[in-house]
């Protein structure tokens, strides 16, 4: 009987939970909020107008960042790629929803690489090649399955290794390597900017602005000889072709795993150096993709998510 007093109009002796007294004031009118998201949630429906246009279909939009988004929707290009099923799209919602997919498919999630597994023994055998490491480094807890590549680690400790440096033609800089060579060369490049006439945004070589422009023209130059697939840029057209021709010229220079991409061997690392770059705000556990990490999040802390974006979007006229 107590229950139906608590949620009628009688009145009822049992104390109450009483709501925050209202103490964020809206400086465009009179409406007052208990808390500040409920503020930024009156403001954003009633005071701020849709007024930045798309600079493609003249559609209005009240934040850039929402106009950034919707310009992807006029392009071709696709720069979001799951990293399960390699499948490609637009926004980062879009990967979002289909990442969605394989929690149904997959029932076991590795949270080492991000595979997925239908059958539970499968997923056990899998798990089995992460802790198959035979070598560990004494210096720096690197961990090895090929001796020779834990021997060749070993010569970076010695007092005497020296990695041979490359110079930069411009400004003389010793870099350690090639690769930082190349990124160090984009310092000297900064002051020229090629500014986008659609979308505003700024590259840094010439190249990168001709490739920037097919977004929105929709050009895709690079056709597959195999298959008739064309692309914006040429290394996503080779890239592409690996599919055709099997090839896997990237190196894990730790195991001897192939990979189609450069991007691939940078995840598949992390196995090897424990590094979990991307971090759980909830429970502080670390992944080594985003994409996991997403997955985790839905598949863990579904309930508690829809109770945080609840809180958020309260109605503010509710005092």
């Amino acid at each position: 009987m107590s229950r139906i007093i608590l949620y009628s109009n009688a009145q009822s002796t049992a104390p109450s939970l009483e709501k925050p007294e209202p103490s964020f004031c809206c400086p465009d009118c009179s409406e007052k909020s208990a808390t500040y998201s409920q503020l930024r949630s009156h403001r954003n429906k009633v005071h701020i107008k849709k007024t930045l246009p798309c600079p493609v279909c003249g559609r209005k939009f009240k934040h850039h960042f929402e106009i950034k988004s919707h310009l992807k929707t006029h392009s071709n290009e696709k720069p979001y790629t799951c990293e399960l099923c390699s499948k490609v799209y637009k926004t980062s919602s879009g990967l979002l929803f289909h990442s969605k997919e394989h929690q149904k498919e997959f029932k076991y999630l590795c949270e080492d690489c991000g595979k997925g597994f239908v059958v539970q023994s499968q997923f056990k055998k899998h798990k089995k090649t992460h802790s198959g490491a035979q070598y560990k480094c004494k210096h720096c807890d690197m961990l090895y399955k090929n001796e020779d590549y834990y021997l060749k680690h070993l010569k970076t400790h010695e007092p005497n290794y020296q990695r041979q440096p490359v110079t930069c033609d411009i400004c003389n800089a010793k870099l350690i390597s090639a690769v930082t060579l190349k990124h160090h060369m984009r310092t000297h490049n900064r002051n020229c900017k090629y500014i986008c006439d659609v979308c505003g945004k700024e590259l840094t070589t010439l190249s990168s602005f001709k490739a920037h422009k097919r977004i929105h023209s929709g050009e895709k130059p690079f056709m597959c000889d195999f298959c008739g697939h064309s692309f914006i840029r040429k290394n996503q057209l080779k890239i592409h072709q690996f599919i055709h021709t099997k090839e896997k010229p990237y190196l894990c220079k730790v195991c001897g795993a192939h990979f189609t991409q450069p991007s691939s061997v940078t995840v598949h690392m992390r196995q090897h150096t424990g590094e979990r770059p991307y971090k759980c705000d909830i429970c502080q556990k670390g992944f080594v993709t985003k994409t996991v990490l997403k997955i985790h999040l839905f598949k863990v802390h579904t309930m508690l998510l829809a109770d945080i974006k609840k809180e958020a979007t309260d109605n503010p006229d509710e005092k």
